[in-house]
């Protein structure tokens, strides 16, 4: 028998304070890891909204922005061509119970209406608030 080896009871002991560690470790990385994905596809619907006023702006033309709670997607379109378009997913679910519609003016970029639109994620619920002059909005 050897003097220098380790025991069973070590040996176990060894394991369950990494499996503990590990497992306490990896519930909040897939918090922030939803986190995340739930403010890039914000990112990404903002990043959208600007590039509808600019192509309102540019074309001369007036954009419509959509947002589609049975489809739960984002769609910018001028021209009834689609410019771009977000599906949500699984990431954010609209809480709206009918299609709204916005419009973008070809002349300065103002928007037509103000409204909120409410988003759902996993953890958190997001405003989309879309105020009067100069096509302005916010993200809360």
């Amino acid at each position: 028998m050897k003097k220098n080896a380790f025991t069973l009871l070590e040996m176990l002991l060894v394991i369950s304070i990494s499996l503990t560690m590990i497992t306490l470790t990896i519930y909040p990385i897939a918090n922030t890891i939803t986190a995340l994905t739930e403010k890039q596809l914000l990112e990404e619907v903002k990043a959208a909204i600007y590039l509808a006023q600019i192509n309102a702006i540019t074309s001369k033309q007036d954009t419509t922005i959509s947002f589609i709670p049975n489809e739960n997607q984002f769609i910018a379109t001028y021209n009834n061509q689609p410019l771009i378009t977000i599906p949500f997913g699984t990431t954010l679910s609209l809480q709206q119970t009918k299609t709204e519609n916005y419009r973008f003016s070809s002349l300065d970029g103002t928007i037509n209406r103000f409204s909120t639109i409410h988003l759902s994620g996993t953890n958190k619920n997001y405003k989309l608030i879309f105020q009067i002059g100069k096509g302005r909005f916010r993200v809360e």
